[in-house]
């Protein structure tokens, strides 16, 4: 085939650009495998600071009440404040044990995302994590159009769009004349030959004998299958149309991602500064509670309203700091950046 309209050649682009969006699509798999993975690893380390905290609020507990039994056993504070501060450590062992069963519950949700048996132990490391000043440094603007060359399913889109232009082509070469050559060697020698040669007559010399060539053009007009043609071309047309469409869906799908993952990290970054003062807050007028119950200033409810006022502002502030975490991660997973806790 000496010309058939660049068909084969414009095949061979289309079956390499193929190739390639495919391998965006592998790792567009594999990035949401890791974005599901580091949500449940995200989960698990929020937990644990959430154990941790039940567990300390259950320590100052204890020591509170050890403290207490001593005043009550030398008449300086009522029975009834050990009473109080008993079932108060009865319910922060049990805050203690609805976290672990958190804990555990997450550990097992990693263990299935990562195809791990659940009878198989397995534990993770808390990093330390750095929030540094909550501050998101580029605006959304900045983000998406790095996300536009980061993201491999933009550039799958663009691939395939390249791959319909290439199918289009060929398929309008159909509408082009097709040459081809045509070549023969063959001899007209014969074993009947033989018959009058004394001794037989030598192959080579057979296939040497009577020796011809012959050599052929060939050229094809498309004349009859027009509509054919026609048709096979407005349907690559329209599918070229649809991936355009396709790219222009998944720019825009991006740009509402990557602007709603910045109004949620932004969002973040704000609940957990507030957090922080909060448990600043908390945290003295635990102190001064603490100080006036064990003076007998205050009665047990406050004492009580100011620790668990404490537990929850810190419970919000783990819940704020992991939040903020996840969502500017999720923002540098946008830029191209690897996802490192």
């Amino acid at each position: 085939m000496l010309f058939n309209g660049f068909r084969l050649f414009n095949n061979y682009k289309q079956s390499n650009v193929d190739n390639e969006a495919a391998a965006e699509d592998f790792i567009k798999a594999k990035n949401d495998v890791i974005i599901n993975v580091v949500t449940l690893y995200t989960t698990v380390i929020f937990n644990k600071e959430l154990l941790s905290n039940a567990q300390s609020q259950l320590e100052t507990t204890t020591q509170q009440l050890e403290r207490t039994r001593k005043l009550a056993e030398a008449g300086s504070v009522p029975r009834g404040n050990v009473l109080d501060l008993e079932a108060q450590q009865a319910s922060n062992e049990l805050n203690v044990i609805t976290n672990d069963n958190g804990v555990n519950l997450s550990i097992l949700r990693l263990k299935q995302a990562l195809q791990i048996p659940a009878s198989q132990q397995m534990d993770i490391e808390v990093p330390e994590l750095d929030v540094a000043d909550g501050t998101i440094d580029e605006t959304a603007e900045q983000i998406y159009e790095k996300a536009l060359s980061a993201m491999p399913e933009v550039r799958s889109a663009k691939l395939k769009l390249q791959s319909s232009l290439f199918a289009l082509k060929s398929t309008r070469g159909s509408y082009f004349p097709r040459l081809s050559i045509n070549g023969n060697l063959f001899t007209n020698s014969s074993s009947a030959v033989d018959k009058f040669t004394p001794g037989g007559y030598p192959a080579n010399e057979q296939l040497n004998d009577n020796l011809a060539q012959s050599a052929s053009l060939q050229l094809s007009i498309p004349i009859f299958n027009g509509y054919q043609t026609r048709a096979n071309v407005k349907r690559s047309y329209f599918n070229t149309q649809q991936a355009e469409i396709n790219l222009t869906s998944a720019e825009n799908t991006l740009r509402q991602s990557v602007e709603t993952a910045y109004n949620d990290a932004l969002a973040s970054s704000k609940t957990y500064q507030s957090a922080l003062k909060l448990v600043n807050a908390r945290n003295e007028a635990f102190r001064m509670a603490k100080q006036r119950f064990d003076n007998g200033a205050v009665n047990f409810v406050e004492y009580q309203t100011a620790e668990n006022s404490l537990f929850q502002a810190k419970s919000d502030l783990v819940r704020a700091k992991y939040d903020f975490i996840f969502k500017k991660k999720v923002l540098d997973f946008y830029q191209g950046k690897s996802i490192e806790l």
